[in-house]
């Protein structure tokens, strides 16, 4: 299953059952290698982003929303972190 319906099941999932589908939704970012690197973000997009949806229908745009912004923000901070004389 991929990565947009586990995060519809967290979504539509009642309060008590949300700690289940949070963890199913880790341990399969876990489990997959393409996934593994990113799970702090993907952890991050759950718990900000997540709950402020109105459904889990923008769950694929805010997801490219939110790591096109990330993405954008750690560019910046490496290229803070980059000593100048390593610029030229």
């Amino acid at each position: 299953m991929g990565l947009f319906p586990l995060l519809a099941q967290l979504y539509d999932a009642e309060e008590a059952e949300q700690h289940k589908f949070k963890k199913l939704v880790l341990d399969t970012v876990a489990g997959d290698i393409a996934l593994r690197s990113k799970r702090e973000l993907i952890q991050k997009f759950i718990e900000g982003t997540l709950p402020k949806l109105d459904s889990a229908a923008e769950i694929p745009d805010s997801f490219e929303d939110f790591w096109k912004k990330e993405r954008s923000r750690i560019s910046v901070k490496k290229s803070i972190s980059t000593p100048i004389s390593s610029i030229s």
